[in-house]
């Protein structure tokens, strides 16, 4: 029997769309081999419409997510994580873990941007630290949300010390870098309001916004 294929279904699409504009972001598709990996959180803002079935509709911008339409369940429960086990996901939450934890690179995490923007403040070492502790607090971000009062699952062989230690580097960066909740700002929700213009580009991704909505061009 082959590998088990999760993959995002229109009306699946239509719901997550609205849980990321509850949490102030657009949300797009692309394929797995085009994009490399389950999830992508744009550290920029990228264009949506105000009303998908409108051609003239006025345009907007947004914090922008992106999630693979469908992968291998063995792509994921393989990932050499810094904390989690993600064997321990749910199959049937392991989608929405993804969308959580890239919603958590934007509410809930260290701001990639002023670590560019301090970069000659921070060793390669230090960049390697940061990006592991993003990874890490994405990661407890998603599983509070799709296991809320369940115990965070931690990979095999990972000892107290390590834990420890991830919650000491996260702790240095919160003092070097600031780490806050961002009260995220809802977007206009509804099938067809406030929608990517990627996602409205072609036959194929438009069928996912729903029948109504018309092509319009990427700027």
């Amino acid at each position: 029997m082959g590998d088990r294929i999760a993959r995002i279904t229109r009306t699946k699409y239509r719901k997550f769309a609205e849980i990321a504009k509850a949490s102030g972001q657009i949300l797009d598709l692309e394929s797995f081999e085009s994009m490399g990996c389950l999830g992508r959180a744009s550290p920029m803002v990228m264009t949506a419409v105000d009303d998908a079935t409108d051609p003239h509709s006025m345009g907007s911008e947004h914090g922008s997510i992106t999630l693979a339409e469908s992968w291998q369940f063995s792509w994921m429960q393989s990932a050499n994580r810094p904390e989690i086990d993600w064997r321990a996901i749910p199959e049937e939450q392991a989608l929405e873990f993804v969308l959580w934890h890239e919603i958590g690179h934007r509410v809930w995490n260290f701001s990639m941007i002023d670590l560019i923007i301090q970069r000659s403040k921070f060793c390669a070492h230090d960049r390697f630290r940061v990006s592991r502790c993003n990874e890490v607090l994405a990661d407890r971000f998603a599983w509070d949300k799709v296991c809320p009062g369940e115990e965070l699952p931690a990979k095999r062989g990972l000892t107290v010390s390590d834990r420890e230690g991830l919650d000491d580097d996260i702790a240095e960066f919160k003092d070097r870098i600031g780490l806050v909740l961002i009260e995220p700002n809802p977007l206009l929700r509804g099938q067809y309001r406030t929608v990517s213009t990627a996602m409205l580009k072609s036959e194929r991704w438009r069928a996912y916004v729903g029948p109504k909505a018309v092509e319009r061009s990427v700027r």
